[in-house]
């Protein structure tokens, strides 16, 4: 891991960068302002937690992590936090029962979730009749702003990538996220995509502050996930190779290098 404070300040930036990029919005369910149970899965320094708290002051909202979430914000009276994995609290704790949620969310977790089906068919399951989910996702794939790929020869994602998969990683999760939906047995399933940008693109002013915070942490964030995907089984000497490929291919250069970020919601049927 990351050291905490500095992880912590990056999650913010990275947070504020990410509503930026989807033009102010937080979150995309066309939810009633009724509700009365919600959970954050994953919820980091529970950013989402808390907005989801103050936007519905009469509902009950958990943020979920398996790590310990920092007290980065002041936490509304009707939020509080769960230290776990989903999967396995799930109809174990009484606040995380069958049918009880008015509304499930997720934000960046593929690299703390290992069965993407067993998720969202605990997603499912959770979700009372009619309630939403919403999955927000990236793909780790490189674009250039004709939306071709330039990192098939990119070998540092290739291991990353290949080493992702033996582990359950989906390292796609974003365009994924429709077909588990629907697999799952979601209703009224939609993915709305935006652009994340390395490095300034006029065609995008929403993603400008994505560009100034991938241009000064992607390199140093990818060091470190491919370092600590393939510590096991690379050399030092394999990896320092990798490490400098990184530096030269996370740069903004050509205007228009992007990643594709996806929100996708489903409904589950009455």
């Amino acid at each position: 891991h990351l050291p905490s404070a500095p992880e912590h300040d990056r999650l913010e930036e990275q947070s504020d960068a990410i509503i930026a990029v989807m033009g102010g919005k937080v979150t995309h369910a066309p939810l009633p302002p009724s509700i009365n149970r919600a959970i954050d899965v994953g919820c980091g320094t529970g950013t989402t937690t808390v907005h989801l708290g103050q936007k519905f002051p009469t509902a009950l909202v958990y943020g979920i992590d398996l790590n310990e979430v920092p007290t980065t914000h002041q936490k509304p009276a009707n939020v509080s936090y769960i230290k776990g994995d989903v999967l396995e609290l799930t109809n174990k704790d009484e606040r995380l029962q069958a049918k009880s949620l008015d509304y499930v969310y997720s934000r960046l977790i593929p690299l703390g979730m290992d069965n993407w089906n067993g998720y969202i068919n605990t997603a499912f399951n959770l979700l009372k009749p009619g309630a939403w989910a919403e999955i927000q996702e990236l793909d780790f794939v490189f674009y250039d702003k004709n939306s071709e790929r330039i990192d098939s020869d990119w070998k540092w994602l290739q291991e990353v990538r290949k080493t992702a998969h033996k582990k359950g990683l989906d390292m796609n999760s974003g365009s994924h996220s429709l077909s588990y939906l629907q697999e799952a047995g979601f209703a009224d399933v939609t993915t709305t995509q935006y652009v994340w940008p390395l490095g300034r693109w006029q065609e995008h002013p929403d993603g400008n502050l994505m560009a100034k915070h991938s241009t000064e942490t992607w390199p140093d964030i990818f060091c470190h996930l491919t370092q600590a995907m393939l510590h096991k089984t690379h050399s030092e000497e394999e990896i320092k190779p990798l490490l400098e490929e990184i530096r030269r291919t996370l740069v903004p250069g050509e205007e228009g290098k992007h990643m594709k970020f996806f929100v996708t919601l489903g409904r589950k049927p009455q």
